[in-house]
């Protein structure tokens, strides 16, 4: 007579990350192996013995899954992203706008090099210290 030991598993999830959470450790299971003869077969054992599944080298395998830390960290930073383009949006088109009212010939009350220059440099001060703000927020 073979033994053979069955690994009783379930589908009880669609996702790795979850499936994970309620798992045993590689330890664990090493531990639970570790009292059966070196020489028994492993299969798992689906669906209350429905189906069955072998166990082949490459079939073992690693696999890198994002913590949840690490996906909500990666959520932050690429809405701290989102934020700092919008502002550089925003700079941009103030820039353009004080460009055109600075070179429009027709514009009564034309402003000198020097206001042109001053209102530059504030609009690209304003939004440096709004994306300092953003990265002081998202810790980046």
């Amino acid at each position: 007579m073979q033994t053979i030991v069955k690994l009783n598993t379930s589908r009880d999830y669609y996702g790795i990350r979850e499936a994970a959470d309620s798992s045993i450790t590689v330890e664990e299971l090493i531990n639970a192996l570790s009292s059966f003869n070196p020489e028994d077969k492993v299969v798992f054992s689906n669906d209350k013995g429905y189906t069955y599944g072998a166990v082949y080298d490459e079939t073992v395998e690693e696999e890198r899954v994002e913590t949840y830390e690490e996906e909500r960290r990666r959520e932050e930073l690429e809405e701290a992203e989102k934020e700092i383009a919008m502002v550089k949006d925003e700079m941009e088109s103030n820039l353009t706008g004080l460009e055109v009212e600075y070179e429009n010939p027709d514009n009564e009350d034309a402003m000198t090099d020097e206001e042109y220059e001053r209102q530059r440099e504030e609009i690209i001060k304003m939004a440096n210290d709004e994306i300092d703000r953003i990265k002081r927020e998202y810790d980046m």
